[in-house]
């Protein structure tokens, strides 16, 4: 189709320049300065014609387009600047929770489960409940503070039967200790070094975690709980706000550590542990709101109204714990406090301190 098109082209510009007035292919030799100029400028506005039908598409003639070199879009490279010390040798705050090993061939839990208060204990999974997670079951909290830093230790009932530490493990911080999460922070299958990677911190900012009545049950859940990712794997203006990592000393213990001006250098807070795998919907807390008792199930089979679990599986939660404050166990969500019970004066009489015996020497 070229070939054609370029011979039919000639074949146009020689008739072109044999209609042309006065132009021939050679100057006569009786031509004029100006007449030699003139055939100049005709015999250029022919070249210019030329290059003009060249560079015209051709009908039916197919258009290759010129092959675009993609650019991969850029990954920024995170830079850390401050990682977290060793935490401390003794935790201001702590916490227990109950194991549910022994249970576990029963496919039950051993306690520590109110559903209605926002308590769980389903480190099973769903509907069979044949699949026991040690290392989802919590046993221990604790939290200390120290060099600008917040650390939690979360050991669990023990490292998973393929090994090592498979969930999401986790905190959650109530500043205002009024039974709402304000910030919540996991940390999915962490290293055995202090690592920024799978470390998310989610915030409340717009005070909904709870629904109507923090902590109790009233679904259906109205607000859309955390709703800002604020820190995603070191993904945040400052890089190094919170990391995790599977302790040193211990296979079953998880540990986190945060600046604590992520909290703004809160000093009185309450705080709760987290392992959460089955779900893992920070958007859907509190969960006892978001599912109902019949939709979540429950791992106690004397509930028969709602054994076994069924939507809500895979997770573990304490009560929560106080720092900078005594609880007095009026504080929503707030693990029992211990209140010994006073023993009632007596009115007898009491008892003759026996007389001395005096001794003849």
């Amino acid at each position: 189709m070229k070939i054609k098109f370029l011979a039919l082209l000639a074949l146009l510009l020689l008739v072109l320049a044999c209609s042309l007035p006065g132009m021939t292919t050679s100057a006569p030799p009786d031509a004029s300065a100006t007449q030699l100029r003139e055939l100049e400028i005709q015999v250029a506005l022919a070249g210019t014609q030329t290059a003009l039908a060249l560079a015209q598409p051709q009908p039916n003639a197919t258009l290759i387009p010129e092959q675009a070199t993609a650019i991969p879009p850029s990954t920024p490279t995170i830079v850390h600047l401050t990682t977290p010390g060793e935490p401390p040798a003794f935790y201001e705050s702590w916490v227990t929770d109950r194991d549910s090993s022994s249970t576990a061939p029963q496919r039950a839990a051993n306690g520590g489960e109110n559903f209605d208060q926002n308590l769980y204990e389903r480190p099973f999974n769903a509907t069979a409940m044949d699949i026991y997670y040690p290392d989802l079951d919590i046993v221990y909290a604790r939290l200390d503070r120290g060099g600008g830093w917040v650390y939690v230790e979360i050991e669990t009932s023990n490292v998973r039967q393929s090994g090592g530490m498979l969930g999401n493990y986790g905190v959650e911080f109530d500043l205002d200790v009024d039974g709402r999460g304000d910030w919540l922070i996991l940390a999915s299958q962490p290293k055995a070094t202090w690592s920024t990677e799978g470390v998310r911190v989610w915030q409340d900012t717009n005070n909904d975690v709870g629904n109507d009545f923090p902590v109790s049950s009233d679904p259906p859940q109205k607000g859309n709980g955390y709703d800002q990712l604020f820190f995603d794997q070191g993904n945040n203006p400052d890089a190094d706000i919170a990391w995790a990592r599977v302790s040193p000393s211990n296979p079953n213990y998880i540990q986190i550590a945060f600046k604590h001006s992520l909290i703004a250098n809160d000093n009185a807070f309450m705080w709760g542990a987290w392992t959460d795998q089955g779900v893992f919907k920070p958007a859907f807390y509190d969960y006892n709101d978001h599912f109902t008792h019949a939709e979540a199930g429950s791992p106690l089979p004397g509930l028969t109204n709602y054994y076994p679990l069924k939507a809500l599986f895979e997770v573990d939660n304490t009560c929560r714990m106080s720092v900078g404050f005594a609880l007095t166990g009026e504080e929503p969500g707030s693990c029992p406090v211990f209140v010994p019970t006073p023993v009632p004066p007596t009115h007898e009489p009491p008892t003759p301190e026996p007389t001395p015996t005096i001794g003849l020497y």
